[in-house]
């Protein structure tokens, strides 16, 4: 799966989970767009469309917080297989 493919699927999936639209660089916590169990719902949708284990200390703003950032962070572990 491509960048472009990557961003599409999150924004589709935070879309279904969130009711509405998200940008690549919005704060999906600050503007509580999602709570806590939308994101375990967005974790699970992640591992199964790419096929990868998300580690709990992996789970932070760092890496979760925008559609950026979670791009960048599955880039990262597809990179790792």
């Amino acid at each position: 799966m491509n960048h472009s493919e990557i961003i599409l699927f999150l924004k589709e999936t935070i879309n279904e989970i969130a009711f509405t639209e998200v940008t690549e660089d919005e704060s999906l916590f600050i503007s509580k767009l999602i709570d806590s169990i939308s994101f375990v719902d967005l974790l699970v949708a992640i591992e199964e469309k790419m096929n990868i284990k998300i580690k709990q200390n992996e789970v932070n703003t760092e890496n979760f917080d925008t559609v950026h950032q979670i791009t960048t962070f599955i880039e990262n572990k597809l990179n790792e297989k």
